[in-house]
């Protein structure tokens, strides 16, 4: 677990009124976690 995790989904709560601007790493993380989810919405 990074050190990001306890806070990962309070922040995927406010979506998509929050803006991740540092640090650049955990705000890569976390769009990579919302497209998967995105991608797997579009499976059967």
């Amino acid at each position: 677990m990074g050190q990001y995790e306890a806070i990962r989904n309070i922040l995927k709560s406010w979506i998509p009124n929050i803006v991740i601007l540092e640090p650049k790493e955990f705000k890569k993380d976390l769009l990579e976690d919302v497209r998967s989810w995105v991608r797997k919405q579009g499976k059967p």
